[in-house]
């Protein structure tokens, strides 16, 4: 059973301290109607807003974005500790099954923290679980985003008994692996370099350049040319139809790019296709 407006919008208020003067600009509902969303803003200030975004179902908390004016920095002594103390206990209070999530890496830039959460499977941080927050230089929650609230979770893997040794698979790749020469342009602006106008270097590049291999079974996922661009060929222009009829010409110059492409004519549809002429336009449905 979903949360009425009433109370959706009562509950949003108790996230964070919004400011007096602050309005209430946009309340909606969000993401295929699965989530309800509201935005605050201060009157003139376009770049200072709180967005807060719910679960329609359950209440629960999906986002929060928050952009106010700078405060003065606290002091840099025991941040880590703070930090996580601090995203700990929003957690504990908006998140349900928070202690699922054992696994936490935090991250310092620019005075900010950014605190990663994950469920863990032997050791290692399981993808599209947990949450992400950030903390401003006072340490105040200015962002919170649940990561699986938008998509299916995968089920939980168990960890193998048996995986394959590193030194194994790593031998296996290297003798799969092999050289391509190319001429690359390295810009300043993206790679560390002497000088400030891009330049050409002749290099090697690893052909895979990136792989992923069973652990268990030391086989690739996909096999090496999943990894590898296919071929290209030159299409040549295709004469002219001077046929008066439209659809005709249209039917040709698609199967003038099949030849040329390389692609089966032998196909079976599998879904019929209705054709029709409007005018002098050829219509496929």
């Amino acid at each position: 059973m979903s949360f009425d407006y009433g109370e959706l919008r009562a509950k949003a208020k108790t996230i964070v301290q919004i400011p007096e003067h602050y309005r209430l600009e946009m309340e909606d509902n969000t993401y295929d109607e699965k989530e309800r969303s509201f935005i605050w803003e201060y009157p003139g200030k376009d770049d200072c807003q709180i967005e807060i975004t719910l679960d329609r179902e359950t209440g629960h908390l999906i986002r929060l974005a928050m952009e106010m004016e700078a405060k003065e920095s606290v002091g840099q002594d025991s941040l880590g500790e703070d930090a996580r103390a601090i995203t700990d206990a929003f957690l504990m209070k908006h998140t349900p099954n928070y202690g699922a999530f054992t696994w936490v890496n935090i991250e310092e830039k620019q005075n900010f923290r950014f605190l990663t959460y994950r469920e863990e499977v032997g050791g290692l941080p399981l993808p599209d679980t947990g949450c992400r927050i950030t903390l401003d230089n006072s340490l105040n929650v200015i962002r919170y985003q649940l990561e699986k609230s938008r998509r299916k979770a995968a089920p939980k893997p168990e960890w193998p008994s048996i995986i394959v040794d590193v030194e194994t698979v790593r031998q296996q790749a290297l003798r799969e692996l092999r050289m391509e020469l190319t001429i690359v342009t390295l810009y300043p602006s993206m790679y560390e370099m002497e000088g400030t106008e891009p330049e050409y270097r002749l290099v090697y590049q690893p052909i895979p350049g990136h792989r992923l291999i069973d652990a268990i079974t030391g086989v690739d996922l996909f096999g090496l040319e999943h990894y590898v661009m296919p071929p290209s060929h030159p299409i040549t222009p295709m004469e002219a139809d001077k046929s008066n009829e439209p659809c005709a010409r249209s039917i040709k110059d698609i199967a003038t790019l099949e030849i040329q492409l390389g692609i089966d004519q032998s196909y079976t549809c599998l879904k019929s296709r209705r054709m029709t002429v409007r005018g002098s336009k050829c219509c496929i449905s």
